[in-house]
């Protein structure tokens, strides 16, 4: 079943006191409704915000979903979140038994990939963390770095400063990548799913949502707006209507953004044969989409 409650709680550690506010400045999120905004506390002033780090430099991530806690290293995290680097084995049954370990790309990138080096080099020109700028993606996109510099920006504002659950975002990624047959965006989101504590009947029931009888209405209505928008760009009233109901304006927005976004990125994976990162599992089980074609 579906929770209704997440908590996620943030801790940082300064690599120079001076540089940094101290470690008391920061506190625990706040837990609201699952797509609700999450808050934190800023010495005695809350702000509500999305699910981001309090600081870009920070070095760990505790991340809690109900019993489940995660330490994310910071760098490990923000690689995850575009498929850098592989996480650890899952520990759910369907997904540490069906990861298929080598992607089934045969053929090279029809678009160059800057020399990571470059790319780490451009990416700090572009304020990109090295652990994006250097995975296969953006090394296909830096080819071009004002663009590379939008993209980033979209990324960012919608891992680090969001107002839709984490959940629920990847569950629409999930569907997208799934739709257009983008092994780098599936696989990827799948690890990082993972992660976040989502369990492996949803994050593979987007295969199949109809099958998956862990969705609630809200996450169906979600899942076919990743099927219209990637259709034909456009939500029918009927599931607008439910979403108007569950979200707010501002994450009627994101979700909006949300399928756009990972519609193009897919598409240019996609289209420039972008390879999965070393270490990133192919397809779960095996089991791909019949448009699925070698990055």
């Amino acid at each position: 079943m579906c929770r209704s409650d997440r908590e996620l709680f943030f801790r940082t550690f300064q690599e120079s006191p001076a540089a940094h506010p101290p470690r008391s400045s920061f506190s625990k999120c706040r837990t609201r409704n699952s797509n609700q905004n999450f808050a934190r506390e800023v010495g005695d002033d809350e702000t509500s915000t999305g699910w981001f780090p309090l600081e870009r430099d920070c070095n760990l991530l505790c991340c809690r979903v109900g019993e489940r806690t995660t330490a994310l290293d910071w760098r490990t995290f923000v690689r995850a979140a575009v498929g850098a680097v592989a996480m650890n084995a899952s520990d759910d049954d369907r997904l540490r038994g069906g990861l298929t370990l080598k992607s089934d790309a045969t053929s090279e990138p029809i678009m160059p990939l800057v020399p990571v080096d470059q790319a780490a080099r451009l990416g700090e020109k572009l304020g990109i963390d090295r652990p994006y700028a250097t995975s296969n993606v953006f090394r296909g996109l830096l080819n071009s770095p004002p663009a590379t510099a939008g993209f980033y920006g979209l990324v960012n504002a919608l891992f680090f400063h969001n107002k839709v659950a984490p959940r629920t975002r990847e569950l629409m990624i999930l569907r997208i990548g799934w739709c257009t047959g983008s092994e780098y965006v599936f696989c990827n989101h799948v690890r990082f799913s993972h992660e976040l504590g989502i369990p492996g009947e949803e994050i593979l029931g987007v295969r199949d949502p109809q099958g998956c009888h862990a969705y609630t209405n809200t996450d169906r209505a979600v899942l076919h707006l990743a099927d219209e928008l990637h259709e034909r760009a456009e939500v029918t009233p009927s599931t607008w209507a439910v979403l108007e109901k569950a979200f707010a304006p501002d994450e009627l927005v994101e979700l909006l953004l949300i399928g756009g976004f990972w519609r193009m990125a897919a598409g240019f994976v996609k289209s420039a044969k972008i390879p999965l990162d070393a270490g990133v599992p192919s397809w779960p089980e095996g089991r791909k989409p019949d448009n699925s074609t070698p990055e």
